[in-house]
């Protein structure tokens, strides 16, 4: 799989060989568009299939926000709860 990678920060499109998690934020569900803004209804099918969508439905306001260090592990737990 070959994902576009920023050219002011990378040389080269970023490729993915083996099996790795991605996380991803969008306001809406990930959709297909083909050339010239073409839909396709099964890439979109595919789509939602290979993505675990995770709605996060409230935002914390900032005077309640605590800085908290990143933890790989605890995240990954977090994604399994959706099963």
């Amino acid at each position: 799989m070959h994902l576009p990678a920023p050219k002011n920060h990378f040389t080269s499109d970023v490729c993915i060989s083996k099996d790795t998690p991605i996380f991803a934020t969008s306001k809406d569900p990930i959709k297909f568009v083909g050339r010239y803004n073409s839909t396709d209804e099964r890439e979109n099918e595919m789509m939602t299939v290979r993505w675990r969508i995770i709605p996060f439905e409230h935002q914390i306001p900032q005077s309640e926000q605590k800085d908290i260090p990143p933890c790989v592990k605890c995240f990954s737990e977090l994604t399994k709860l959706g099963e």
